[in-house]
């Protein structure tokens, strides 16, 4: 009978490298939140926008954004979804939306997440708090963040109407972006027992 004791012995390396575990299962929380490398992991980042016009000047407007932003500290991405009848101020920065998180991110240490976003220059800027409950005592952080977001959009008009008359939808332009991913590294962070 051959043995496969050889055989076990010529694989322990291999196996021993295997699935290289991720920072997040070795690496505290409170570690994470305070090292050079953390940044945010921003996936599924996607606008788009619709403008209905009730006569040829006057148009109604919608805007919707939508992301996941991934604290290297927590195990779950917090999702925003947002929109907005005030698309002028919404596209320029001025609206400040808040992510609510879910209340099984809570019981993880996720706090609030508010952002702001200027389509026309792709500035999204945001703050972000959650808490380390494996510090001694456990410690509340506050990051924040700004970056460049470079959309590819395309707009179409969907509907024109060519006999419109008072009262009645004269056109529908829609506004689609491919959604995105990128990182992005804090300008602050701080930390509070």
């Amino acid at each position: 009978m051959p043995s496969h004791a050889g055989t076990l012995l010529a694989l322990l390396p291999l196996l021993a490298a295997g699935n290289p575990v991720t920072a997040r299962d070795t690496t505290s929380c409170a570690t994470l939140s305070q090292s050079d490398l953390f940044e945010w992991q921003v996936t599924a980042f996607h606008y788009h926008a619709q403008y209905t016009y009730s006569s040829p000047a006057h148009p109604n407007d919608q805007g919707f954004l939508s992301f996941n932003a991934l604290n290297p500290a927590l195990a779950w991405p917090t999702s925003c979804n947002v929109s907005t009848a005030e698309i002028t101020d919404f596209l320029e920065g001025k609206h400040v939306f808040l992510c609510e998180p879910q209340a099984e991110d809570v019981k993880h240490g996720a706090g609030s997440t508010v952002f702001t976003f200027d389509q026309p220059g792709g500035l999204l800027s945001f703050n972000q708090t959650w808490t380390c409950p494996d510090a001694t005592p456990a410690t509340s952080y506050t990051g924040s963040a700004s970056a460049q977001v470079r959309l590819t959009c395309k707009e179409e008009t969907t509907y024109q109407n060519a006999h419109w008359a008072p009262g009645q939808v004269y056109e529908v332009q829609k506004v689609e972006c491919t959604p995105v991913k990128f990182s992005v590294k804090p300008y602050a962070v701080k930390g509070q027992a």
